[in-house]
């Protein structure tokens, strides 16, 4: 894990690095300009965090919180 979100998300997701890179990389091919605070443009996020994440036991109301707190998804 070569960055802070990357790492945060292999820290918050059971050390799974295969679903961290997923989530990884589905926000950044999905985030638009000031996505945080948009209620639509945070829609398309966590949907792709959906997907990615599909077959997990993963809390998507948690993911969210987690993908807002870090400035390289900002």
């Amino acid at each position: 894990m070569d960055t802070t979100a990357r790492r945060s998300l292999y820290d918050n997701l059971g050390q799974d690095e295969s679903l961290a890179l997923r989530i990884d990389t589905a926000v950044l091919d999905t985030k638009k300009a000031d996505w945080i605070g948009n209620k639509f443009k945070e829609r398309e996020v966590a949907r792709a965090v959906r997907e990615e994440s599909a077959g997990y036991n993963v809390n998507l109301d948690q993911v969210m919180e987690l993908l807002k707190n870090q400035r390289e998804y900002q």
